[in-house]
């Protein structure tokens, strides 16, 4: 191992050790059972498929009394049959299912009476988000840096952690889907750095983009939609784009990748068949999209989740992009993603995606976005001038005041409506933290 390695895996540990502190510092007067805790409402939903399978053999009458609505009802025990009933992929809990077995044996180890739910339950969820946070934050640096410089790396990955939205998924929310997303984009956008689209198909390659484009579809399947990453990402030519898409296609790639797919969403149509009765459902039924009149300012810029007001470097992500393609149009693929995104989100009903921090539909997708705004990063360390010294300025605001709101947001915006500008001002001007 040589000394660059080191240095590597060394830094590596250190942001670890320091993500480890501020979760369990955070989490450490949360409790259990209450809104603050890490399973909880939707998070229960994700998690609930552990203790269900691994504990209870999914027989719900078996459980704790009340759990489903003691962890905020994010699953549901149907009475009389016992069925444990969640509308949520179970892509998570396979990623936490590592960090469940341990806690299981040191819980065995202890008095107490393991029910898949006690404290260590609760921790492991915190260390298993801040684990698949910090190894995609280091790949993601590797694969970039045969692009960037490490000084526009450092402080374009930084100032995009720290000042978006994902520093409070990774923080505070560490039971949602978006960390377990962030790891598979960037896995995906490794792989796609490391293939060569040429007709020497590797097979190894090929397995490994289907392996993590089925975890992506089970983990968050409206995410479904980076697979087109595959074509667009690091492209830079309209001949490379077309060799991509014949290299895509070929039954030798498409076939492989498509039966693991499929083996991977088998566990989700079985467990319908299970709660539901059926293979082929939709869990969320009663929730529709409105494509005819989406949301799109109040996605963006609402003190109700605004995606702009929590976490304001998005904007300089899009300016990062616009300027990007006037050196190469096909950075326009950055810009329609981000529109789609944002029609998506701003077309659901509940746009606002409940008791959020910001757009979150949105954060998985810095790993696409941080190439075209760290390039910018680049230009403006390399002009070293007033330009420079505005913009550098201007993220270092950006930064702070994302950090001031994620340590006063009390994980729920609490304003009366959508537009209540005064409860978002309390956030930046409130003196506690």
């Amino acid at each position: 191992m040589n000394a660059r390695s080191k240095v590597f895996i060394g830094s590596g540990f250190i942001l670890l050790s320091l993500l480890l502190f501020l979760t369990l510092n955070k989490h450490s007067r949360s409790g259990l059972y209450n809104y603050h805790s890490e399973i909880f409402g939707d998070k229960a939903g994700y998690y609930v498929y552990l203790p269900a399978a691994f504990d209870y053999s999914f027989k719900g009458n078996n459980m704790p009394s009340k759990i489903d609505s003691l962890t905020g009802n994010g699953f549901q025990i149907s009475p009389p049959e016992g069925k444990i009933i969640t509308k949520y992929p179970y892509g998570v809990a396979l990623m936490q299912l590592p960090f469940y077995l341990v806690a299981k044996i040191i819980t065995q180890c202890t008095p107490e009476k393991d029910t898949g739910f006690n404290l260590n339950y609760h921790k492991l969820i915190d260390i298993a988000a801040v684990t698949y946070f910090t190894l995609g934050l280091l790949l993601l640096f590797k694969v970039l840096k045969t692009t960037f410089e490490n000084s526009s790396l450092l402080i374009g990955l930084s100032s995009l952690f720290l000042g978006t939205n994902i520093f409070y998924y990774v923080i505070v929310e560490t039971g949602m889907s978006h960390v377990y997303s962030f790891f598979l984009f960037t896995c995906l956008l490794a792989l796609i750095k490391k293939i060569s689209f040429n007709d020497q198909i590797k097979f190894k390659w090929v397995i490994g983009l289907g392996v993590i484009s089925g975890l992506i579809i089970i983990t968050r399947p409206s995410n479904i939609i980076a697979l087109t990453g595959v074509f667009f990402l690091f492209t830079t030519t309209k001949e490379e784009l077309i060799t991509r898409v014949k290299w895509f296609f070929n039954p030798r790639v498409i076939i492989p990748i498509c039966s693991i797919i499929a083996i991977l969403i088998i566990p989700q149509l079985l467990y319908w068949k299970y709660a539901y009765g059926s293979l082929i459902l939709d869990t969320y039924q009663n929730e529709q999209f409105n494509w005819l009149s989406p949301n799109v300012l109040h996605v963006l810029i609402s003190p109700k989740n605004g995606l702009f007001l929590y976490g304001t470097i998005y904007l300089i992500v899009i300016l990062a992009i616009i300027r990007n393609i006037e050196n190469n149009y096909l950075y326009a693929y950055y810009l329609f993603l981000f529109f789609l995104i944002l029609y998506i989100s701003s077309s659901w009903w509940s746009w606002s995606f409940g008791c959020a921090y910001g757009g979150r539909n949105f954060i998985e997708y810095l790993v696409f976005f941080s190439i075209p705004y760290t390039s910018w990063v680049e230009t403006f360390l390399n002009k070293k001038n007033y330009s420079s010294i505005l913009f550098f300025s201007t993220i270092l605001i950006f930064v702070v005041l994302n950090l001031k709101l994620v340590y006063t947001f009390d994980q729920c915006f609490f304003g009366k409506g959508d537009w209540d500008w005064n409860e978002y001002l309390k956030l930046i001007t409130s003196s506690t933290i």
